[in-house]
Parts: C-alpha cells; sequence; structure tokens
C-alpha cells in the first residue's frame, strides 16, 4: 500500500480510524477514537460513524495526514484500513473563534 494516499476519491467508502489527542488538567495525554466509512458529501468528505453519531467533516489538508494502518493495529483502531490523528484543544486566548470550523463533533464525548 502507498504511503500517503493521492487524492480524496481513494479514501472513499474505506473505514477510517479518527484520533483525536488532548491534554487533561494534569497535563496527561487524553485519547478519544473515532472510526467510520468515508463518504462524499457534496464537494468533500465526512466520516460516517453511523445512524447514532454525527457525521464528522474531513478538511481537505487533512488528506496528506491521512495514512494506511498496518495489520497489527488494525485490530486496536476498531477494524479501520485508513488513520488520521489530529490533536485537539480550546481556541487560543485572543484568536477569532469564526477563524475556526465546525466539523460536526465535540469534545471532550460527552458534549457531543
Amino acid at each position: 500500500m502507498k504511503s500517503n494516499l493521492a487524492t480524496a476519491t481513494d479514501i472513499i467508502g474505506k473505514r477510517l480510524a479518527l484520533i483525536l489527542w488532548d491534554k487533561d488538567r494534569s497535563g496527561e495525554d487524553e485519547v478519544w477514537l473515532h472510526a467510520g466509512t468515508v463518504q462524499a458529501s457534496g464537494s468533500g468528505l465526512v466520516l460516517d460513524r453511523g445512524e447514532d453519531a454525527p457525521q464528522v467533516k474531513l478538511l481537505s489538508e487533512w488528506l496528506p495526514r491521512i495514512k494506511p494502518v498496518n495489520d497489527e493495529t488494525r485490530t486496536t483502531l476498531l477494524g479501520a484500513e485508513l488513520c488520521l490523528s489530529l490533536r485537539v484543544g480550546p481556541i487560543p486566548e485572543g484568536a477569532d473563534p469564526s477563524q475556526f470550523e465546525d466539523i460536526g463533533i465535540c469534545h471532550p464525548p460527552d458534549a457531543d
């Protein structure tokens, strides 16, 4: 398998693990794992996590960061063929919130 997938059409219909990283109040890593199928939506892509979870918009600038999953980690990543790892956190102090895009997911998960 290629190390980077060249186009959006390469990932449509594939199972993707979205790994979100943040720090808890004590500075320790917190990790959330969301898995679903990549679907076309309008002019972009979404992660369809099933009927009980909202779809997550996948931004085009993330495409180069999507990597294939090896056989050893596929089970841990809920059967995903591909993974995307992102760091999340609060909007930086002094930043304009309108510069950030709602992708359809809230963290921590109980905020969904």
